[in-house]
């Protein structure tokens, strides 16, 4: 019930009588025992009716009471709920308030796609083989060279130990490549494009595709032999590259870094109808197979530093000579030399697979 009554035409005895216009409003007085009368403001209110808490009544938790329209302070602002109140709601027809999207952190051990925010992560040596290492240590073991763990003894491991392991992850990686892939080739065939994929010398051309060379920790006496460009070292720091992926990110990790390389040597191989053999052992098959004398080789010379030795040797059938090549080791020479003599002989039936093998179509 309002506390206000309405005028009438005359007032009656004991009965306030208010002279014609708008109703004023009042303060409420402070609930208590000896509360106040009523201020009447000069200015008048408007017509809604009073919402003036009752007195001695509990008021409702979370809500402000309603203060006067003049001379009382403006409502304050409410700040963050505490834990376990009930957060406030957006008032209607106001946008609300959005917090803006924050990036997720880059998958760490995730193979090799790396997206351009990423790149910012990412050592030199990670973005030449498109890999994100978790272990820093690993990533660092891997590259490091046994003359190099020498002269900082009790600061670092050597890369030994990934090798043997990398070495069994490349021989499963190509043993399943090839048989999923040549399915009608006979176990013979398989076997020789299994060790074309993983000798040294085909890992040492891996290395250089993805400059591992560059990234290689050698200790000064090796660094100044050469032994960033020798090929046992590359093949030895690939194969400690993939076993850190494979301990790293797992088998899928370390066959997503390898096995495109292994493709794009292989994809001119047919399915079926060839065989493959490397230039020695195919010289000399051939040789005998024409009663012709075995193959020999004899190296014509021998120049250049102890660090950047170049070889030239030459093979031949009895005495006749049949070619001559030069490489940076006598191996890779009488590689090289095998692979023009054969080539003299079959002519453009050969395809070149690695620098020591090829395939021959049926």
């Amino acid at each position: 019930m309002s506390i206000f009554r309405k005028p009438k035409s005359k007032p009656l005895s004991g009965e306030l009588a208010y002279a014609p216009g708008p109703v004023p409003a009042f303060e409420p007085a402070a609930a208590g025992p000896a509360a106040a009368a009523p201020r009447l403001p000069s200015e008048p209110p408007s017509h809604e009716p009073s919402r003036a808490p009752v007195s001695g009544q509990p008021q409702p938790k979370g809500r402000q009471q309603p203060r006067g329209r003049q001379g009382g302070r403006p409502p304050r602002r409410q700040g963050k709920p505490a834990q376990g109140q009930r957060q406030p709601q957006q008032p209607a027809g106001q946008p609300a308030q959005v917090k803006p999207a924050q990036a997720k952190p880059a998958p760490q051990g995730q193979p090799r796609q790396a997206r351009p925010a990423q790149t910012g992560r990412m050592t030199p040596f990670e973005e030449e083989i498109r890999y994100i290492f978790r272990s820093k240590d690993l990533r660092e073991q891997a590259l490091t060279h046994s003359s190099y763990a020498y002269e900082n003894q009790g600061q670092c491991r050597d890369n030994e130990l990934l090798e043997f392991l990398g070495d069994s992850v490349i021989g499963l990686i190509t043993a399943d490549y090839f048989y999923s892939t040549y399915r009608d080739t006979t176990e013979g065939e398989l076997s020789k494009l299994k060790s074309s994929a993983s000798s040294t010398v085909a890992l040492a051309e891996f290395a250089k595709q993805i400059h591992l060379d560059k990234h290689i920790r050698l200790g000064r006496g090796e660094e100044r032999s050469g032994g960033r460009h020798k090929s046992n070292i590359l093949a030895d720091v690939f194969e400690a590259v993939t076993g850190a992926i494979y301990l790293d990110g797992g088998f899928e990790a370390a066959r997503f870094f390898f096995l495109p390389l292994v493709e794009s040597t292989f994809q001119k191989v047919q399915t079926s109808g060839f065989t493959v053999d490397n230039y020695k052992s195919a010289l000399q098959e051939y040789l005998q197979k024409e009663d012709l004398p075995s193959p020999s080789y004899k190296v014509v010379s021998c120049t250049g530093p102890d660090h950047d030795r170049v070889f030239t040797i030459e093979v031949f059938a009895g005495r006749t000579s049949l070619a001559r090549a030069k490489g940076p080791s006598r191996k890779t020479a009488e590689q090289r030399a095998a692979e023009a003599a054969i080539k003299s002989f079959l002519g453009r039936k050969i395809k070149s697979l690695t620098p020591e093998t090829f395939i021959v179509e049926k």
